[in-house]
């Protein structure tokens, strides 16, 4: 009997250091980068303060990333291929190359997983078929079915494995937009518990690449709580820090391809949640720069002279401190973390040489929208 109990304890003691070890990380550091609807722009964007974005641009960024030894995920929320203001029948042949074009670079880049937006189907069903066939990553969506068939037409997911942490990725696109009738978009919430059901077991973390409006992407996220991270698009909207629904970040990197929105998680304990940073570190930096000014107003000046002639000074200077070290204490208190920035693609940005190449034959095969842009950015540089 004695020898029974001894068994069950050591395999009860067995099962805890198991579970204990399983709940940990090795420590993580993972860079997500993503875009949202680019709409099929493959070079800088006429901006008011100078063409920014281009897919050389983001692909040399990429490489430096992945030269540093990060770990990235590239991702896009949808709309990525075509605008259907320039949609025409002289214009069709220069959207396809476009889209092409699209594919081959983010098969250069490596990317991870793309969404589905409305805007995608421009061309029609067959033609961004012909482009999921083309490229080397999958295209996904949790909730864009056939109707023919009411089967999804892409990869309801997609699980990106690194040395076993797994990330789940799945897709959403609003059932509102503009499809074919060829297609059925399913109610997103339904689809995306329907879809985290099968993964949920299977991943450390999932992702949704959302292309909603964000008040309709806030109540999605609200009524779906596995997902750790909400990355959308469709309404082109660019964030300087996430919109928060209960504690989990909605992020969003603007339209055309101009800037990258990149995400940065430090994660070592998966039995925690992830704690969103961006407000403390935006917060921090605020409180460095004015410590940083007060403490050069007060340069030469000894610590007892400080408090001797400038009381006022010297309380202002004790308070940032204060406030430095308390944030500074809250962020490096939480074992998972996920910080924002969205980072224009401005002139100052290389480009990468073979995707600049590829660019460089599309518009040598349509040298009038090549004059076209070309006469944009000198007005824009007078």
């Amino acid at each position: 009997m004695v020898k029974i109990l001894l068994i069950i304890l050591f395999s009860l003691l067995t099962f805890s250091q198991t579970c204990e070890e399983k709940s940990k990380y090795s420590p993580i550091d993972l860079s997500l980068v993503f875009t949202a609807s680019v709409n099929g722009e493959v070079e800088p964007c006429g901006c008011k303060t100078g063409p920014s974005g281009g897919l050389a641009r983001k692909a040399a960024y990429i490489n430096t990333l992945r030269s540093e030894g990060k770990q990235a995920i590239i991702l896009d929320s949808g709309d990525l291929f075509f605008q259907k203001e320039y949609l025409s029948d002289s214009t069709r042949n220069e959207m396809a190359a476009k889209a092409n074009l699209i594919v081959d670079a983010f098969n250069e880049m490596s990317t991870t997983a793309i969404n589905i937006g409305d805007d995608d189907f421009i061309l029609g069903l067959d033609y961004l078929l012909s482009l999921r066939d083309r490229a080397k990553f999958p295209f996904i969506s949790s909730n864009i079915y056939s109707a023919e068939y009411n089967k999804p037409i892409f990869e309801e997911y997609v699980i990106w494995n690194n040395n076993g942490f797994k990330v789940g990725i799945i897709g959403l696109a609003w059932s509102s937009g503009n499809y074919p009738e060829s297609v059925i978009v399913q109610d997103p919430t339904i689809s995306a518990k329907k879809v985290i059901a099968k993964i949920r077991n299977k991943v450390d973390l999932i992702i949704a690449l959302t292309h909603m409006p964000l008040k309709v992407e806030a109540a999605f996220a609200d009524s779906i709580a596995d997902v750790d991270l909400f990355i959308g698009g469709h309404d082109g909207k660019g964030m300087i820090k996430p919109k928060l629904v209960n504690k989990r970040g909605i992020y969003k990197a603007g339209n055309e391809g101009e800037s990258l929105g990149i995400i940065e998680l430090k994660l070592t304990d998966r039995r925690k949640n992830i704690n969103e940073i961006t407000a403390k570190l935006l917060n921090l930096r605020r409180v460095e720069i004015n410590l940083s000014r007060l403490e050069e107003s007060l340069r030469g000046k000894t610590r007892e002279k400080i408090y001797e002639d400038n009381k006022q000074d010297a309380a202002k200077l004790e308070e940032l401190k204060a406030k430095k070290l308390k944030i500074s204490e809250e962020i490096r208190g939480y074992p998972n973390t996920a910080s924002f920035s969205l980072l224009k693609l401005t002139y100052e940005y290389p480009s990468d040489e073979i995707i600049e190449s590829f660019v460089n034959d599309y518009r040598s095969h349509f040298p009038i929208a090549a004059q076209e842009d070309e006469a944009e950015e000198e007005l824009l540089f007078e």
